[in-house]
């Protein structure tokens, strides 16, 4: 099994330092050491799996860098001529 500290720091490593979620019995060490080492502002406990979600979501789209947001609006909407033909 990989330890908690080492699954946080690659997790660091790689830029990660928000978590939003709901107490999970099977993920309960790598939990509290998030608990144990995350700030009250990056470690959210949230009510339903969806508030996560939600959170989750939200924290990113407002510190997504401008590049990624401008990637994402570049293929947003999809484009509905191509759904079309595809049922023809």
């Amino acid at each position: 099994m990989i330890s908690p500290k080492f699954f946080y720091d690659t997790l660091t490593a790689c830029g990660i330092d928000f978590y939003a979620g709901v107490p999970d019995s099977l993920l309960k060490n790598l939990c509290a050491y998030i608990t144990d080492h995350a700030d009250e502002r990056h470690n959210i406990i949230a009510a339903n799996e969806g508030g996560a979600m939600g959170l989750a979501a939200g924290h990113y789209t407002k510190y997504m860098k401008k590049q990624q947001m401008k990637e994402m609006l570049w293929v947003w909407p999809p484009d509905i001529t191509l759904q079309q033909e595809k049922y023809r």
